[in-house]
Order: structure tokens, then sequence, then C-alpha cells
């Protein structure tokens, strides 16, 4: 983590909530994946208690051997514009409703509802992260087993992509073959206004349908299926078509169990 990381007074974190003003974090991650391209790029966490945008910013991305420099701006708020093609993630962190958004195929465009209730074990594992008091927590998450250190200080149950339901903010994020990185550049105070804009420019995305993740994910194999069958019929041939393993964060689904 670089030196530019900084908390806005969390030590005087009772202040916080001793004046009617509005309540929220602006976070911004790094993400470093060493997958078979490995990248890092920027994302932000825009959270209040109840609700977080969590944006990947592809403008940002670069090959992982390169350095990530963060710039701040006048205001000490850096809110990226929403790019539409950016992935985001938005959760409901009351009733534990996630929606994002993908493709079925070119030109259309879901809006997928998902519902996770991450079952966490919390470990009495303690660790300094750049002076943040840390605690370790263990889920396993649709194929994947994530390591993440929380901040009990920052009382934020949120935390990048998907991941949320810890006592505090997720301060770092990796998973057990550290293919998936994720750690805290910067946090700062949320204004109101910049939420409520995030929020605004989330509810303008086009889309053409809204499916539940199951829906979406069998409906998109079933596409895959169609395309390979009618290029078998117009080339004449019999193919059996060999299906790969799944890449990326999520590898398995509930529903395959």
């Amino acid at each position: 983590m670089n030196k530019s990381f900084y908390l806005l007074i969390f030590c005087i974190f009772s202040s916080f909530i001793s004046f009617a003003q509005f309540q929220g974090l602006f976070v911004t991650y790094k993400e470093v994946f060493d997958t078979d391209r490995p990248i890092q790029r920027l994302a932000y966490l825009h959270t209040t208690p109840n609700f977080s945008v969590f944006e990947e910013d592809y403008k940002s991305t670069i090959r992982a051997e390169q350095k990530l420099v963060i710039i701040p701006n006048e205001d000490n708020v850096k809110s990226e514009p929403l790019v539409i093609e950016n992935n985001i993630v938005t959760t409901n962190l009351n009733n534990k409703k996630i929606e994002t958004f993908d493709y079925l195929y070119f030109e259309n465009k879901s809006k997928i509802v998902d519902t996770l209730n991450l079952n966490w074990e919390l470990i009495n594992e303690k660790q300094i992260i750049d002076k943040i008091e840390c605690y370790k927590a263990i889920v396993n998450f649709r194929g994947r087993k994530w390591i993440a250190w929380y901040a009990p200080s920052i009382p934020y149950s949120s935390g990048p992509y998907k991941f949320h339901g810890l006592p505090g903010l997720i301060i770092k994020l990796y998973d057990e073959s550290n293919k998936y990185n994720y750690v805290v550049e910067k946090i700062e105070f949320l204004k109101e206004e910049i939420f409520t804009k995030k929020i605004a420019e989330v509810e303008s995305i086009p889309f053409n349908q809204q499916q539940t993740l199951k829906d979406f994910m069998l409906k998109r194999e079933q596409i895959l299926e169609n395309g390979f069958n009618t290029a078998n019929k117009d080339r004449g041939t019999i193919m059996i078509r060999q299906k790969m393993p799944r890449k990326g964060i999520e590898i398995e689904f509930e529903w395959e169990e």
C-alpha cells in the first residue's frame, strides 16, 4: 500500500456521528489480478451504512508490473465519471440484494439481480495494515476461498466487488490462489451530492431485461449451445462441444451443486 493512503480523522470517529451530517465513505481500491493477462487498476467504492456502489475503472487498467499512481483532486474527493462499460456492482446492505450488468450477447444487456448471504468465519488473528488494526475473516465464495482483513474501527460492512457483511470495512482481500487481490489505497468522507449523483448515473444505465443471476447464466449457456449446434448443422458435421473450465472470480454456482 503506498504512502498516499490515509484516513480522515477516524481516531475521533465518534464526532462523525455527533452532528447531523451525511454519513458515507469514498474508498479507492487497487486491484491486482494475476491471471492469464496480469493487470492492475483502480476501483472506487461509494458506501453509506445501507447501500454501496462499487465501480472498476477500466480506463486505469495497466500491466501489473507497471506502477499505478493516484492523483488527488482539489477537494480531496476523487469521483471518477461513471463509464457505462465499467463493471458496476451495487449492494443493498439491508436485504443483501446485489445488482450488476452484463451482456447475453452483443447489444443485449441484462441487469442481473443476485442475492448473497456470505458465511464469513471470523478468525481471532490481528494484523496492522498501514496503522489500521485489522482482523481476519475467511469465506468460500462460488468456487474460491477468500481471505479478508477488515477494520472494526471503520464500521461499514462494505467491500470490493460483491463482498460485504463483515463488522468493518474490508481493507485487504485476496483469494487463496492469490490470483485476485484488492487493497485499500485511500479512504475519504463521501459528500452527499457525489453519492446522489453516482446513484443517478447507475440508475440511468440502459439495459434490455432484468434477470436473476441463475436465469442469466442458464440463458447465456443456452445461447452458446444453440450457436454451436447451428454451426454444426451449417457444416453438415457432428462435433461435440467441450466445455472449458470457467475463469474469473465466480467459477461455481449454488444451483450447480
